[in-house]
Parts: structure tokens; sequence; C-alpha cells
């Protein structure tokens, strides 16, 4: 925590709450007149459009629940599967999904990157993605699979985390 700088975005409650820790340093100011904070909302807004990407996919594979006094015609054990599109990258794109998950997963062990809310189940979603393609050490063992069996595989990932945060939470 001595090592920490914290960078705060006009927020006067939040600045006098951080005056409790110990950082290295914390300051507050205007994101047009801080280049930290630029970069902030910048990520912010990145992580928001991923999210939103994610759970606003045309192609996604899923039983939709139109009418809650019908849910027993649908099919709620299908799984919601990412479109193809997802999963069908060139390897900079590749490489760009390696570098995010450097930059927002290995460099950030203490600290959280995003915070979510009630939203959470998105933005786990956003990080499972990076995680994933991270999982595989390169471009040619990635291409060795198809893009919907990745689809496949991207799903059962999230729904084993999702499993795994929510016994977390519900363990304190």
């Amino acid at each position: 925590m001595e090592l920490v700088n914290i960078v705060i975005d006009e927020e006067q409650s939040t600045y006098s709450a951080s005056q409790n820790y110990r950082f290295q340093n914390i300051k507050c100011g205007k994101s047009h007149e801080i280049i930290e904070l630029r970069l902030a909302d910048w990520l912010a807004s990145f992580i928001g459009r991923m999210t939103y990407g994610l759970f606003n996919d045309e192609g996604v594979e899923e039983d939709t629940v139109t009418n809650i006094r019908k849910i027993g015609e649908n099919d709620l054990a299908s799984k919601r599967i990412l479109s193809e599109n997802w999963f069908d990258i060139d390897i900079k794109q590749f490489e760009l999904y390696h570098l995010l998950y450097n930059v927002l997963i290995i460099g950030h062990t203490e600290y959280w990157t995003a915070m979510t809310m009630s939203y959470s189940d998105q933005c786990s979603s956003f990080y499972n993605l990076l995680r994933y393609f991270s999982s595989y050490d390169n471009y040619e063992k990635y291409r060795k699979i198809n893009s919907k069996l990745h689809s496949e595989y991207f799903n059962s990932v999230c729904c084993t985390e999702l499993e795994r945060s929510y016994q977390d939470f519900y363990k304190n």
C-alpha cells in the first residue's frame, strides 16, 4: 500500500476516505488536467464497451425468455453461447488480448482495475474472455480449435468462474 499512488477524479468524498489509508501519494483533480485520469476514463469506456458487446451479441445462441408465465416452454438448460465472430481473430488481435490480460489482470494483483456492483457478471465475462485467450500459449495452438468450439469452451470457463466467485462470496 505504501508504494501505491492514487489519483481521484474530483470526488471529494472518495478523496477524504482515501486519507484513512497509507498510500504513498493521493491527489485529486480534473480529468482534462491529469493524464492518469484521462487514461482511466478511456479504460473504463473500453471495458464498458466490451461488456456491452458481450451481452448484446446479436449472434448469441440463447433461449430467450419472452413471457415469464410461459417459462416452462423455454429450454433454460441451453447455454448462452457467444457468436463465433468473437473467436475468429487474427494473430494481432490474439496478441492484443494477451497484452490486455497482462496489463489488466497480471499487473493488478492487489487492487481492482474495474469495480462493478450490480453488473459484476458482465464484467466477469470480460475478464474471463481475457483469461480465455491467454490460456493459449500461442496463436498456432489457439487456431487448432475452430471458432464454434471456442464459443463452447468459453461458455464453460464463464460458468465455472462465476460458480467459483459466488462460492467464495458466500464463504465470507
